[in-house]
């Protein structure tokens, strides 16, 4: 009888914990079915803007821009909160490929940058320096052509701006095929797939989901900039996320070949160096100086000019004149602030954020969150007006995302709102400072949570610079 008559409960005990399994099981399905729904909802805008004339890619890509960044923090929400194992991992990355093939063979349309990279892929295959001469000069005058000449912006009287390590993948591009567009742009991809493998290792380190890639795989700023506008960026990332997975393994001296290969792209990511240092530690350090030395070794007969435009850019960027700052401008409205001013603070901001950093013991996921807090905290007080150079706050985000909030995600929509306003406003109101407000406060509030408003300070720069 006491069999009997424990067995109704044992059989209800298990009922709850059946349909448990069942309810798990059908919520899992609805969050993958989910996830499929806003990768397509990606590639739809992708194709939408493909179907566009000309001249309407260019007046309708804000829009589409704009609707895929929704989409995306949408998936990003998915793939943070939670595990959906590899059927998940899988369809990250089927879009991330199809997002970034589809936009390939097209020719870039919001920037011409790529033409300046052909150009010096084309000199240095003639075996002429690209730091000695700029495009106009009747020296290279042979090497003009209707295409890639006529499409070279400061032809008259530019140097190049892009260092070794840019120089030889130009180079590369030109060896293989001579003013291919689209074979540079398929080098470019192949460092960009590298960034996505480096950021799966990263995570299966670190024994997180894979599928968090997503958060720098499905960026559209990744996307566009790379697959579409071909932007030499895309291999200062994929260094950047092979020294995080250098790191990752302890291998210091691979960690600073790493970074100074990124440094020698675009000459921003040598910050990141203070946050991936340890104290007494001579490797990394030695190794970048090695690295540099050996990839300007063969430009040296430039001379006084082995740094290019370099020298120039800020000039012409209004650095010292202070337009290209949108913090200062914004101060303007409140107090007088000379631009030297400005700049001395700034100066001194990065300085001691980066000495704090360097003296501090960390481990892996401090020293990424360092990388993310110093590119954030470099392009905050910079203020670049060009879309891809917020590119670097993207590939170790997927790592330091923590959690997601509704609170983070309405602030997401506030940031978004304020910048598309700007975009047709062009007037710099109070609700511009949201963004910044929100990194200083995160950052005294929560290190954790410093992934969403990267992502946005990312996404709504690009938007309000269209």
């Amino acid at each position: 009888m006491g069999n009997h008559a424990d067995a109704p409960e044992v059989v209800g005990a298990h009922l709850p914990k059946a349909w448990a399994s069942t309810g798990e099981a059908r919520a899992r399905a609805l969050r993958l079915v989910a996830l499929l729904a806003l990768g397509g909802g990606l590639l739809t805008f992708n194709l939408l803007w493909l179907a566009a004339k000309d001249l309407d890619r260019v007046r309708y890509f804000f829009w589409f821009f704009n609707a895929q960044t929704v989409i995306y923090l949408g998936a990003c929400v998915l793939v943070v909160r939670y595990d959906l194992g590899r059927p998940a991992l899988l369809i990250v990355l089927l879009f991330a490929a199809v997002l970034r093939l589809s936009l390939i063979p097209t020719a870039p349309a919001l920037s011409t940058d790529i033409y300046r990279y052909i150009w010096d892929g084309t000199v240095q295959a003639h075996g002429i320096n690209p730091f000695i001469y700029h495009p106009a000069a009747p020296e290279l005058s042979h090497l003009r052509d209707p295409y890639v000449y006529e499409n070279i912006n400061r032809r008259e009287y530019a140097l190049t701006a892009y260092p070794p390590a840019a120089q030889l993948v130009f180079l590369l591009s030109a060896l293989l095929r001579p003013r291919g567009l689209t074979t540079l742009k398929l080098i470019f991809l192949v460092f960009d797939f590298a960034t996505v493998g480096a950021l799966l290792l990263l995570l299966q380190r670190l024994e997180m989901n894979p599928a968090r890639v997503a958060v720098y795989a499905w960026s559209p700023l990744a996307v566009w900039e790379i697959a579409q506008n071909g932007h030499v960026d895309a291999v200062a990332v994929a260094f950047i996320a092979l020294a995080g997975l250098a790191a990752a393994h302890g291998r210091r001296g691979t960690t600073g070949v790493m970074l100074a290969l990124a440094a020698l792209v675009k000459i921003y990511p040598a910050v990141l160096a203070a946050a991936f240092y340890k104290k007494w530690d001579w490797r990394m350090p030695t190794a970048m100086a090695a690295t540099a030395a050996i990839l300007y070794t063969p430009y040296l007969g430039a001379g006084s000019s082995i740094l290019g435009f370099l020298i120039h850019y800020p000039h012409e960027e209004g650095f010292f004149s202070g337009e290209r700052f949108l913090l200062l401008q914004r101060l303007h409205q409140l107090m007088p602030m000379p631009p030297t001013v400005y700049l001395a603070v700034a100066a001194l901001t990065m300085i001691s954020v980066a000495a704090y950093l360097a003296l501090r013991d960390k481990d892996l996921k401090q020293q990424l969150r360092g990388c993310t807090l110093l590119a954030g905290l470099f392009l905050l007080l910079v203020s670049p007006q060009y879309g891809w150079y917020y590119l670097w706050l993207l590939p170790f985000l997927s790592v330091t995302v923590e959690r997601v909030t509704a609170t983070q995600m309405a602030g997401a929509a506030v940031v978004l709102l304020s910048f598309a306003r700007y975009h047709f406003s062009k007037r710099l109101t109070p609700d511009l400072l949201v963004a910044p407000l929100a990194v200083i406060i995160s950052l005294v509030r929560d290190a954790a949570v410093q992934w969403w408003w990267l992502m946005l300070l990312a996404s709504a720069a690009f938007l309000s610079w269209v």
